[in-house]
């Protein structure tokens, strides 16, 4: 195998300023091991045979296709846009098949259970959240539920700004005691789905132990659903394996801001996976 130049290579192939200028061999640490890139001689494209250590891996090629370039692997024809992904894909284990069929027939089930309700949960402190933006969305795309809701308690007024009078966005808000009856209708007996569903259950129980002075009655109450994460099926689904963490990648950045937003991405999400 040739010996790699000690060459940086960009992450995406926007970096990329010319393609006749890219490199014959190059070297990129992923993951925390060293790949090499090897170009074969005579190729008339950007073609790369990949080297995981020492074992060859794959082939990897920029394809334009008549819009932005992105990188392609050869095996699977799957393409993206940063090339330690195209790395990822080509170091899948060989138990993926199997257990990317068992995260298409949960997001199967997901879609075929008549009481399932997308949940999206926003907060502004993950520490202690004290406003929290809630929506519930079915798969079909009606909204259930789309609240601003701070967690004042029962009899306290909202937040008044700094010359006494009340912030618009304050004015707008709810309490979470006029929320929870509707709440409490959308999540009885219902199976919630939400791409973090720990991490909203969290902040969701803090503003419950709050109103109802006690975290166990705040548990009580979350337990009338059976709740349901779609984060880590949804990454095995994608099968981004990372060597270093021993586990499929999940995909926390680059999502909407607004929990409507992110219930309707989620279905979107399911959908694709089946």
């Amino acid at each position: 195998m040739p010996v790699a130049f000690e060459r940086r290579f960009p992450a995406t192939v926007a970096d990329i300023e010319d393609l006749g200028e890219a490199k014959d061999v190059f070297v990129r640490d992923i993951d925390g091991r060293r790949v090499q890139f090897v170009m074969p001689a005579g190729s008339e494209r950007p073609t790369w045979v990949a080297y995981d250590g020492e074992a060859y891996i794959g082939i990897v090629h920029v394809w334009q296709g008549g819009g932005q370039p992105v990188w392609r692997v050869q095996s699977t024809g799957e393409s993206f846009r940063i090339l330690d992904d195209a790395v990822r894909v080509l170091r899948r284990p060989s138990s993926w098949s199997e257990e990317r069929a068992r995260a298409v027939q949960w997001a199967e089930s997901m879609l075929a259970d008549s009481s399932l309700v997308v949940i999206g949960i926003e907060t502004t402190d993950f520490e202690d959240p004290m406003t929290m933006q809630i929506a519930a969305v079915t798969v079909n795309g009606t909204v259930l539920l789309e609240e601003d809701i701070r967690f004042d308690s029962v009899d306290e007024p909202a937040s008044a700004g700094l010359q006494g009078t009340v912030s618009a966005r304050a004015a707008t808000e709810s309490t979470l005691a006029e929320v929870l009856p509707r709440l409490s209708l959308i999540f009885q007996g219902h199976t919630l789905v939400s791409y973090d569903s720990a991490s909203g259950r969290r902040d969701l129980e803090r503003g419950l132990s709050r109103h109802f002075g006690s975290s166990d009655a705040a548990a009580s109450w979350l337990g009338q659903a059976w709740w349901e994460e779609a984060m880590q099926p949804y990454a095995v689904w994608r099968g981004l394996w990372s060597l270093k963490d021993q586990a499929y990648r999940t995909v926390l950045s680059h999502t909407p801001e607004t929990a409507t937003a992110r219930c309707h991405s989620l279905v979107a999400k399911l959908r694709e996976m089946t």
